[in-house]
């Protein structure tokens, strides 16, 4: 068994074994996604620059549909399904693991905030590696899934960030 394979279910183990460890689980991870959305969203609506705040949505949709073509090139079944347990929230058995999805659109998002607000986007930085852990503690990713997903994303806002000017015209 491997590394990736060992901390899941030991984490699972520990999860399951402490109702509040599970608790806490399942709420952050809906919870932090609510939490970064409204960081998002409030960048969006204080900032007057109309372009910059396009930015941010966008990394996140293209981080997406990277995440997607990714999965659909390289399917890794979830942990739960060759390590049979059951995860602690309603995960389709025939949607891939690899790269998380979460992952990849929260650290996207966040990476790119960041990028023009350094202090809303630590608080998203943090929203995002709260969510990607939380993709770990409900069992339906494995931790090299939310790694790549986060690497991927800041990688991807990175890239949208140096060229958004030949993307989108003049935008500072």
């Amino acid at each position: 068994m491997n590394l990736d394979s060992q901390i899941v279910l030991s984490v699972h183990a520990f999860v399951v074994a402490h109702p509040l460890a599970a608790t806490i689980a399942f709420v952050f991870n809906y919870g932090f996604v609510v939490l970064l959305l409204v960081l998002c969203g409030g960048h969006m609506f204080v900032n007057r620059k109309k372009m910059e705040v396009l930015f941010v949505p966008f990394s996140m949709a293209a981080a997406y549909v990277v995440s997607r073509v990714i999965g659909m090139i390289y399917f890794r079944p979830r942990p739960f399904i060759p390590l049979d347990f059951v995860p602690l929230i309603v995960q389709s058995p025939l949607s891939k693991s690899f790269p998380s999805s979460h992952s990849i659109a929260a650290f996207a998002g966040a990476y790119m905030l960041y990028k023009f607000n350094k202090q809303w986007g630590r608080w998203a930085l943090g929203c995002a590696a709260m969510i990607a852990i939380s993709r770990v503690l409900v069992g339906v990713h494995y931790p090299t899934d939310i790694l790549a997903g986060a690497a991927l994303g800041v990688l991807l806002s990175e890239l949208i960030y140096r060229y958004r000017k030949s993307l989108w015209g003049s935008s500072k």
